[in-house]
């Protein structure tokens, strides 16, 4: 089959105009925060202390009643992603992904040397066992999101256990970075065999994307070969003190609420103008259909961007859309109104 590309990075376009709708960025905090950081009281000159770290990592094993020995940090999900794409590929191998998949693992890869071989979903949605099906000696990692992105599905814990358990000479990285959206239960709620290795963000649901600052839970070999070769020190003093604040204020479920309220405004609004967009457990969602390339590029030069996924027929994609605040959303809306139903219709495979 084609190798796909991914879709363009989660990352703001940096657009500042009240008629431009940047629907890429999926890290937006709809809620009020009441943090309380005095700059002047933070020795920006000195290192993280590691009484902060691991008072940090304490905050994380009571909230998931797991030992603080099984928890690491580092620059976000993702930049814990890199590290372990680091030790995983260092001498070559094959990473396995699902055919719709958070593309930054497998730009690592190819970077650093490795292969990437996707794995066609059935309608939209992971085969695990098509994925068993693939690994060979060659096999150094295999990588799942959950909530997946970009398509919004939620895959139940107990079947990446499952599955895990199948290829337990495999280690199973799995991001986690927008669980909380699903309002379900997250594999930290559950013992877990040695080789899943879980990553989570701070910058989705608690909206710290500009800070980078996110963690991993890993065990026995992988959690000693991740110590041994990451350093602790990934994560900014800043970083740390307000995901402290965050966690001790426990207060992320009024903007969880507002987020899934505002998902629910856009596919409501979407579907009415015919563009069908897969049921989400995230706060990010996926168009249903292909579209043509011209219709990005029509987006694009009315002032509104999203995030392309490509598809395995040349000259289409799909398109991922992430949560904003009311008045970008409705910006997006009326854009999309603007160019007509019938037009869009036309757009569409």
């Amino acid at each position: 089959m084609k190798i796909l590309k991914g879709y363009e990075n989660d990352y703001s376009f940096e657009r500042n105009s009240d008629n431009i709708a940047d629907m890429v960025l999926s890290g937006k905090y709809l809620a009020k925060r009441n943090l309380k950081i005095n700059i002047g009281e933070i020795k920006i000159d000195e290192y993280p202390s590691e009484e902060r770290l691991e008072y940090l990592k304490r905050l994380l094993a009571e909230k998931y009643n797991k030992n603080v020995k099984h928890f690491v940090l580092g620059a976000a999900s993702n930049g814990i992603i890199q590290n372990l794409v680091k030790l995983f590929f260092s001498k070559g191998g094959t990473l396995l992904v699902s055919e719709f998949s958070f593309p930054q693992p497998e730009y690592a890869v190819n970077r650093i040397g490795g292969t990437v071989k996707k794995i066609a979903t059935e309608n939209f949605k992971i085969n695990f066992n098509n994925i068993i099906k693939e690994i060979n000696e060659d096999t150094k990692a295999i990588f799942l999101c959950n909530p997946n992105n970009p398509t919004g599905y939620y895959y139940n814990p107990e079947e990446i256990i499952d599955f895990a358990k199948k290829v337990k000479n495999v280690p199973v990285i799995v991001s986690e970075a927008a669980v909380e959206f699903a309002c379900k239960s997250s594999l930290l709620n559950f013992d877990l065999p040695e080789n899943i290795i879980v990553t989570r963000s701070f910058s989705k649901a608690y909206g710290l994307a500009g800070l980078r600052v996110g963690f991993g839970y890993l065990s026995g070999k992988y959690l000693e070969i991740y110590q041994k070769n990451i350093t602790r020190f990934e994560v900014s003093i800043l970083s740390i003190e307000v995901a402290i604040q965050m966690l001790e204020a426990n207060d992320i479920n009024q903007n969880v609420n507002l987020v899934l309220k505002e998902r629910n405004y856009l596919q409501y609004e979407l579907d009415k103008l015919g563009i069908k967009t897969l049921k989400s457990d995230s706060n990010a969602f996926m168009s249903e259909k292909k579209y043509e390339l011209s219709f990005y590029e029509l987006l694009n030069k009315k002032g509104v961007s999203v995030a392309k996924v490509d598809s395995d027929q040349e000259g289409y994609f799909y398109f991922r859309v992430a949560v904003q605040e009311h008045k970008v959303n409705k910006i997006f809306i009326k854009r999309l109104k603007e160019i007509g139903s019938k037009n869009i219709k036309m757009f569409e495979r």
